[in-house]
């Protein structure tokens, strides 16, 4: 199962506000997609420069982890990051297997089918195939 961390306002307040969904299947994320403030954001940041998040996170185990960030930009499109780690290494560098990806701005409907690896890899597959 997947965390699902965003980052947005509430009720015209503006700061932004962490929220947490664990244990997410890929509809339930998809959901969250669909149901962000995206204008309100988009509002807000070109008033305060500060937007919001939403990050989709696969840990396997403390140090074993793959991520997608998708940051928003306009309404309903947004930049694409991945993080992949699989081993963090002695000393932060020894074998460290550690990946990270920029992708293009993506629709929603784009992001949702890269959104997908997560759901259906293991950190390990999603490493090698990367």
């Amino acid at each position: 199962m997947i965390e699902v961390v965003y980052l947005c306002r509430e009720n015209d307040n503006p700061e932004l506000v962490f929220f947490t969904k664990e244990n997410q299947t890929y509809d339930e994320a998809c959901k969250i997609l669909d149901n962000y403030p995206w204008e309100a954001e988009e509002e807000w940041f070109e008033k305060t420069a500060e937007g919001g998040a939403l990050y989709f996170k696969l840990q396997e185990a403390e140090e074993v982890y793959a991520y997608f960030q998708f940051t928003p930009i306009e309404a309903r499109r947004g930049f694409v990051f991945m993080e992949i780690q699989l081993a963090k290494g002695f000393l932060g560098f020894l074998g460290k297997k550690h990946k990270e990806f920029d992708f293009d701005t993506m629709s929603i409907a784009e992001f949702k089918v890269k959104l997908k690896e997560l759901f259906v890899h293991s950190v390990r597959s999603l490493y090698e195939k990367s």
